[in-house]
């Protein structure tokens, strides 16, 4: 980027999925959107990446499979909850919606606490170093909600193969749904997308 290598950092324990998806990344199948850099507390360059994940076209079946259905529900008591379609007794809640509380009321009062600090300075170097800390809580809130997308995801998909569902239906939810799910507008579509990448790798 601009001349400048950056280190891939994946971890102790390399995550299989996550090496796939830059391998996809770099031979262009999925592509690169707006990217944010930025220094974190310890002074080192970060770049968040972000891309776009081509939808494929779905060839309607005329004769869709019988058999297991896992049902995906987006509650405000728990960010996501699954059952199966043939059992009332198969259920798990995924998530709790104390963290992600917790989490958000974190990221709101250290945001206003630079606020104020922002309203106060008038100008110079102070000035624009806030506003760089600013762009640095959005980056912040970004990450943690797409982690937890990520978590919740894979929670769906592991669900879905322990008990050989042949697919996933997921509650549709409209703009006033979204406001008063837990998830909020933290990343309802962005969750819907990894839920069905990953599903669709495992067929």
């Amino acid at each position: 980027v601009n001349g400048i290598t950056f280190e891939i950092v994946t971890g102790v324990h390399k995550s299989k999925e996550l090496l796939a998806t830059l391998d996809k990344v770099i031979a262009g199948e999925y592509i690169v959107s707006q990217s944010l850099l930025f220094f974190n507390s310890k002074n080192k360059l970060i770049l968040n990446l972000y891309f776009v994940i081509p939808v494929k076209p779905i060839t309607p079946n005329p004769s869709p499979p019988t058999g297991r259905y896992v049902g995906v529900d987006l509650g405000l008591n728990n960010p996501a909850y699954v059952s199966v379609s043939d059992n009332d007794y198969i259920r798990k809640a995924i998530g709790k919606k104390e963290d992600i509380k917790e989490m958000r009321e974190k990221i709101r009062r250290l945001r206003r606490r630079e606020m104020v600090k922002l309203t106060i300075s008038r100008g110079g170097h102070g000035r624009k170093r806030k506003l760089a800390s600013m762009d640095r809580f959005k980056a912040w809130e970004t990450n943690y909600a797409r982690t937890l997308n990520h978590f919740i995801s894979k929670e769906v998909i592991n669900f879905s193969v322990k008990n050989k569902a042949v697919g996933i239906k997921l509650e549709a939810l409209t703009k006033d749904g979204m406001d008063e799910n837990i998830l909020g507008k933290w990343g309802y579509h962005s969750l819907l997308q990894m839920i069905k990448y990953k599903a669709e790798r495992i067929g």
